[in-house]
């Protein structure tokens, strides 16, 4: 079979890693995963003098978390890395070097949003949340020519992205502007509820007019969000809500009135919940809006992302969220 790359699990003290060492070719490789190390280094002195070393790559560890690592590595970069736009690229590369740049959206959930935005064909669409502009510029590349952003409330589409940190945006945009894609949005630097209270003005014609929604901003807002954009978006669009679960808790705990909040938006979403998504540490929602009280929801991650789309019912479907954030809800009452 000529095979160049192989995995052990379990070496012990690496009799059988020393048979598939000598049977590779000088520039094969060898990952062996142990939790126990001690056996292992007992017959590396064998392995040294057959002088195969440099073939085995040895990880003392359980099993589970280096496979994990290696498929969302394998996924990345055959499936995620070759589809990400060069200006993509460029302007992740910049982000993740900041200081807060782990709010850069993952590009493998932005991928998701970009699928999502071009089987909707959707043209209209708002951002909360915007930092440097990783979802933005993944959303204005998604938008047919005639769609639109207005910045600081992102709308996709026409594009209307919200924002109060207008520098973070700013050190983004020049690689907006090199994507040429800067005329579909319209930024708004503001805080986000004076905005979306003047989109529901009366006499605007704003009700129901948005295709797309995207929220990344202050989580503690999102419940007050979650009401005005339930009214912004029409019939059959999507609501996304980045980070409904907090690397794999409920939301942050450190203070009781914060986790309030957060454990509340649980219980606002859980009413409008259809479909669930779920992934590894973080949770991306998404509503689909097909009537005036009914959406859908998706969870991603900045690991890769594993598919259960399922219609259930809002119970069921919201059902592992809840479980976690109850469970810190506890320690409050």
């Amino acid at each position: 079979m000529n095979a160049k790359k192989t995995i052990e699990i379990e070496v012990f003290m690496g009799y059988s890693l020393l048979t598939t060492a000598f049977a590779l070719p000088q520039d094969g490789k060898i990952i062996a995963i142990n939790p126990d190390k001690e056996a292992f280094e007992k017959g590396l002195p064998y392995i040294k003098k057959a002088n195969v070393e440099n073939k085995i790559e040895f990880i003392h560890s359980k099993a589970l978390p280096i496979l994990d690592k290696l498929l969302e590595e394998y996924i990345l970069e055959t499936s995620v890395y070759p589809r990400e736009h060069e200006e993509l690229w460029r302007l992740r590369d910049v982000s993740t070097q900041q200081y807060f740049g782990f709010m850069t959206t993952p590009l493998e959930e932005g991928q998701l949003l970009s699928l999502l935005l071009k089987l909707m064909k959707a043209k209209k669409a708002i951002e909360i949340g915007v930092f440097m502009g990783y979802s933005l510029l993944t959303t204005a590349l998604a938008f047919p020519e005639d769609g639109k952003f207005n910045l600081d409330v992102s709308s996709f589409g026409e594009m209307i992205p919200i924002d109060p940190d207008k520098e973070a945006f700013e050190k983004g945009l020049p690689y907006i502007r090199k994507a040429n894609v800067e005329r579909k949005i319209d930024f708004i630097h503001s805080k986000v509820l004076p905005i979306l209270d003047n989109l529901l003005e009366e006499g605007s014609d704003e009700e129901g007019a948005f295709d797309f929604a995207f929220v990344d901003a202050d989580k503690t807002s999102y419940g007050e969000y979650h009401e005005l954009l339930m009214r912004l978006t029409r019939a059959g669009g999507f609501i996304v809500y980045d980070n409904t679960l907090w690397f794999k808790n409920g939301g942050p705990h450190q203070e009781k009135h914060v986790f309030t909040l957060w454990y509340s938006l649980s219980c606002i979403l859980r009413k409008d919940l259809i479909n669930c998504i779920r992934s590894k540490e973080e949770y991306l929602t998404l509503l689909d809006k097909k009537s005036p009280n009914v959406k859908r929801i998706v969870s991603s991650s900045s690991g890769h992302i594993s598919w259960l789309w399922k219609i259930v019912d809002p119970i069921d479907a919201c059902l592992a969220a809840r479980r976690s954030a109850e469970a810190l809800a506890s320690r409050y009452v």
